[in-house]
């Protein structure tokens, strides 16, 4: 029971690790808007990766630029949260 805790924070540090090794300077992603509504907008803006780092207690930050802003935030804050995933053109389909 107190041993399920540590696996799901070592699960999570091993996805969040990879997924950090996968991303690279000059990628793109962009925000999905998870939007029902077919006649919303369903894509945001589009960011570019222009670094990455680890802190000093193993967790991902990536720092992008969102526009012609700079930005930074943790790898998993953007995933999760932000719902930031991959650019391959998802805002210019019609469907």
């Amino acid at each position: 029971t107190c041993g399920i805790p540590v696996l799901v924070e070592r699960w999570k540090r091993k996805k969040w690790k990879k997924m950090y090794n996968s991303v690279q300077i000059g990628d793109k992603y962009i925000r999905n808007h998870r939007e029902k509504n077919p006649f919303k907008e369903q894509w945001g803006s589009v960011i570019t990766i222009t670094g990455k780092a680890m802190n000093k207690y193993g967790e991902p930050y990536v720092k992008y630029l969102d526009g012609y802003i700079e930005r930074s935030d943790r790898l998993s804050h953007l995933m999760e949260h932000m719902h930031y995933e991959p650019y391959n053109n998802q805002d210019k389909h019609n469907e």
